[in-house]
Order: structure tokens, then sequence, then C-alpha cells
């Protein structure tokens, strides 16, 4: 009887205290390791990001090849595609932008927008071909019903720097993951198979990964391990909600 009452006590406190239940799903994160991750093929094209690459390493990936910018630019890799002659399933860039639109399923831009993007970026007042840049600010809202975020802690996500987007100007097929009182923090867009052009899912974070504190947080591994499988999908361009 009383370890039951102990029980019952325990989850009285943690959902009457949101702060106090945040804190207990943060505590025991459980990765998504699904059968679809251990197939995928993923290229990291970054100078080098410790959190981004153990949080992929850790899903257990079919390939995982990780390449500079400047070796992406010059040899390709995305052309070549993986080691079994596809194409990656998804491709990611840590603060760099490539020159031309990549080959893949699904991207995602960590700190920088795809070559095609046309997002509304706020311009610096003081150099207007500059961005203007997001301040130390804590995300605020977000979309609990995105796959991206499924078991994800957002509350406590602070950013001290990033691209500022308009989000009144914001196209209609980009729709917000996160965002904050001073713009969207990440994005996504979903883009149909043409006759012209395949499909591709598209995301964006619009700061860079050692500006803020999620990525000591055991909600970014699960983030990662959310994001691969939504990108790898063939694309479903949904109504804004």
């Amino acid at each position: 009887m009383r370890l039951l009452l102990s029980v019952a006590l325990c989850s009285l406190v943690l959902h009457s205290c949101p702060t106090l239940a945040a804190e207990a799903k943060d505590a025991e994160p459980t990765v998504n390791t699904a059968p679809q991750i251990a197939s995928l093929s993923v290229l990291l094209v970054s100078d080098g990001n410790f959190s981004l690459e153990e949080a992929l390493k850790s899903l257990g990936l079919k390939q995982l090849v990780q390449v500079k910018p400047a070796e992406f630019e010059q040899a390709a890799p995305d052309k070549a595609g993986a080691r079994d002659g596809r194409p990656f399933d998804v491709i990611l860039f840590d603060r760099h932008r490539p020159t031309r639109p990549p080959r893949a399923r699904g991207v995602m831009f960590f700190a920088e927008l795809p070559p095609d993007a046309n997002l509304p970026v706020v311009s610096d007042p003081d150099k207007p071909d500059q961005p203007a840049r997001i301040d130390t600010v804590r995300a605020d809202k977000w979309d609990d019903r995105h796959p991206a975020l499924a078991n994800v802690q957002v509350r406590r996500m602070f950013i001290r720097d990033g691209i500022r987007i308009d989000a009144a100007k914001l196209p209609v097929e980009w729709n917000v993951v996160i965002g904050c009182n001073q713009g969207p923090l990440v994005l996504e867009r979903r883009r149909k198979a043409t006759e012209i052009e395949p499909g591709q899912n598209q995301m964006v974070v619009t700061f860079p990964l050692d500006q803020t504190n999620w990525t000591i947080r055991p909600s970014f591994p699960i983030f990662i391990s959310n994001v691969i499988p939504f990108l790898a999908a063939e694309p479903v361009v949904e109504k804004k909600r």
C-alpha cells in the first residue's frame, strides 16, 4: 500500500509541475533506432561538429560519410552516391551553403539556407547585404505534432545567435517547427516530385550548434534520430496547420 501511495504521489507531483515533468522527460531519453534508420545512408558536410557527429554515429546508420565543404564542392560526392551506387538518403550541411542544389531525398542546413530557399531573411540595418542576427532568445513556440519533435523537450532551448527570418513573410510551403519572438528557429518544407525535378524534404536550423544549449541536452540526439527518417521519406506536402 505504501509503495502504491508513493507512486501515486510522484505521478501527481510530476503532472502538476511542468518543470519537473520536463526534467523527467529529459532524464531517460530513448533514441529511436528503428529498423528503417539502419537502411539509410547519410552524408555530413562539415569542418567538424562534435555534437552532431556523435548524434549521427549513435543511430546505427547503414553508411555515414563526412566530408569538408571544399571537398563537397570539388568532388561532388552527392552525385557519385553512397557505396551501393544509390544517392545518399540525407545530406546535412553544417555552416555551409552549397553552390548548387544537392542531390538527395532530404537535406538539412545548420546556420545556413538552401540555395533555392527563397526565405525572407531580415537585413542588418547597418550592413544591408548581411542578414540580421537573432539576439539571445529562448524557444517559445513549437509544433509538438511534428514528427521531428516526437519525445523532444524544447522548453529550455536557448539560442545566442542565428539568422533572422521574417515569419510574417514566410512562403506558404515553409512550416515553422520551432520558433521564438524574433522569428523561426527551425523550419521545413516538403517538395513533391515533378516531371522536371525529384521531390525533396528540406529542413533549416537557423542557428549554429555551438550557439545553443540544446546540444548538451538529451533531447538533441532524439531530435536527430527523428529528423533523419523524416527527411529520407517520400515527400508528402501537407496543408499548413
